[in-house]
């Protein structure tokens, strides 16, 4: 009928991308693994646990929850694929990261030359 421009209705592109990013979001935090400091604290009662054999079977854990690994805080299907994981550079780095001296809040205070008086 006409030959001027086809009156479309306007795209919500920004809606679709505020919408995508929300879920994004969500997967990114979901997977988490714990952080190196929340490790390295677990680190001494959770090797015990594990030198122990004291595992307890968990049936929504990978193996029952019978394979773990302590200094990535991950568990594996069985003990050939633990073996595996701790042959991986990602295992060697996180050992690595846990043999440096972590440093707590009261150190990095005192470095800043913030104090805290003792009355």
């Amino acid at each position: 009928m006409g030959t001027g421009k086809n009156k479309q209705k306007k795209k919500l592109h920004a809606k679709k991308k505020a919408f995508k990013r929300s879920v994004h979001k969500h997967w990114s935090i979901q997977g988490r693994q714990k952080d190196i400091d929340q490790i390295h604290d677990q680190l001494p009662k959770k090797k015990a646990e594990v030198k122990e054999g004291k595992l307890a079977f968990d049936e929504d854990k990978p193996g029952m929850g019978q394979f773990y690994c302590p200094e990535t805080d991950r568990y594996f299907i069985d003990a050939h694929t633990l073996a595996q994981h701790k042959r991986t550079k990602f295992y060697k780095k996180a050992i690595k990261r846990l043999k440096e001296k972590m440093y707590r809040h009261e150190e990095a205070d005192a470095g800043a030359g913030k104090t805290k008086e003792v009355l």
